[in-house]
């Protein structure tokens, strides 16, 4: 570098060199120039199996801007954007190296930048080495599509990172696969697609007995491997307590996985109460108990049986039909929504959904036929006893309250609440299993008819 003065004149110079990364982002406190790729129309793309590299410094807030929805994460920080073209593959993106600097999040996106469709995206990578702050987005992607790939920031930080988008699912401690289990419910909007959902065969665990791996989904519940689950006492009632039994299996690398690697094992259960479809809502069923069709939550389990009790969210104004589940055997948590993963182009309707990929574990689908009924009235037996006194003696299916109303009008208006009917009593916090109660003058009279009715908060 050469520096020259005017008029033979001399003296000290300052220089400020400014180093930009990743096509844009100045890296000094003061920007001088803006960030190249800060619009979702200037991404920066990215090829497979190369690492490019960037700040969010001096970026925008694109949520701030209406210009990208929140997709499995929320945008909370300014970010930069990179486009990637899909392979048929799986693609995973990640900020998972020693040169990411702070504690990103990563949002995947198709479509065009005025109407992006999320993809998928993640915040904490707990199996990261450098730091589990760092992201890792796993999809299953399309050949050909163009995806939007958003770097952005927890808690409004920003900083420099390294991206790195290969093919293939990564896993835990190197963790090796050539096969993967696959759902086998109807397309939508369970979902069950090619590789949403699917568990990589890493030989760590697995439901039941054995399991298989297929290239496409054993659409409609044709996988034979599917034999974790053992549903007890079917048929099963509407807002009922029912019970299951998950059988966990130990694959020859879940020692490795469970020290050398410290991983852990959760279970997660659905089932479509309201037979609409989809594992996304949360039913109000009769006698007021409230019950999620997200049946088992998260629960850590290890190899071995487990005994879960859940509440059924049926339909309480149907006949007999049939109950459709799914269950996961997961490395990770994988919340409400872990189901499946939204996916717009084969599912366009789809609400909700939001993990496709396991590094271990299973999926397994059942629907099994007429296993669901209308609820009974409660079998309550009548006992005359001393003094003109009437014992009421029932089967109470749950701890709750107890409400017991009466009448002695043979022609009453059917059911509680009416003119016809009297409340004789609430009996708070009854608990499951035999339950009585006396009427002292029951007798009193020669028609005396009696109604139970369960509330549950």
């Amino acid at each position: 570098m050469i520096v020259t003065g005017n008029s033979c004149s001399f003296g000290n110079y300052i220089f400020n060199f400014l180093a930009r990364l990743g096509g844009g982002a100045p890296c000094l406190d003061t920007p001088c120039f803006p960030v190249l790729n800060d619009d979702c129309i200037n991404a920066l793309e990215v090829t497979p199996e190369e690492a490019v590299y960037g700040t969010t410094r001096y970026a925008l807030w694109d949520l701030l801007r209406d210009e990208a929805p929140d997709c499995i994460t929320p945008i909370t920080a300014p970010g930069v954007w990179y486009m990637v073209t899909g392979t048929g593959n799986i693609l995973t993106a990640t900020t998972c190296n020693l040169f990411t600097g702070y504690d990103t999040k990563l949002n995947v996106y198709a479509g065009s930048c005025d109407a992006l469709m999320c993809i998928t995206g993640n915040d904490n990578n707990p199996y990261c080495s450098f730091s589990s702050l760092h992201s890792t987005a796993s999809w299953y992607s399309q050949t050909g599509v163009v995806y939007r790939i958003l770097v952005q920031g927890a808690y409004g930080q920003t900083g420099a990172f390294a991206l790195t988008v290969r093919e293939g699912l990564e896993c835990p401690c190197d963790l090796s696969y050539t096969e993967m289990d696959m759902g086998d419910l109807p397309a939508c909007n369970y979902p069950t697609v090619v590789g949403n959902p699917a568990h990589a065969l890493t030989n760590v665990a697995w439901l039941g007995q054995g399991i298989t791996g297929e290239p496409v989904p054993l659409i409609l519940d044709a996988d034979a491997a599917d034999d974790g689950v053992v549903y007890h006492s079917l048929p099963w009632m509407p807002c009922q307590a029912q019970v299951v039994t998950v059988t966990v299996t130990a694959g020859p690398m879940y020692d490795f996985y469970a020290t050398s690697c410290g991983g852990l094992l959760f279970v997660n259960g659905w089932m479509d109460g309201n037979l609409d479809g989809d594992f996304c809502d949360t039913l109000c069923t009769a006698h007021g108990v409230l019950s999620d069709e997200w049946i088992v939550q998260d629960a850590p389990v290890v190899p071995g049986e487990h005994v879960f009790t859940l509440i059924n969210p049926g339909i309480v104004d149907a006949a007999h039909h049939d109950g459709i589940f799914r269950w996961r055997l997961t490395e990770v948590p994988v919340g409400r929504e872990g189901f499946g993963l939204v996916d717009p182009f084969n599912c366009s309707s789809m609400s909700c959904g939001a993990v496709a990929l396991s590094c271990v574990g299973e999926v397994e689908d059942y629907i099994l036929e007429d296993a669901l009924e209308p609820p009974r009235p409660f079998a309550v037996t009548l006992y005359h006893g001393t003094g003109g006194t009437l014992i009421l003696r029932w089967m109470a299916p749950l701890t709750c309250d107890y409400l017991i109303y009466s009448t002695t009008n043979p022609n009453h208006d059917g059911s509680p609440p009416g003119p016809d009917w009297a409340l004789e009593v609430t009996l708070e916090d009854v608990p499951a299993g035999p339950a009585q109660w006396a009427d002292l003058d029951g007798q009193a009279v020669s028609y005396r008819n009696y109604i139970i009715v369960m509330s549950c908060p």
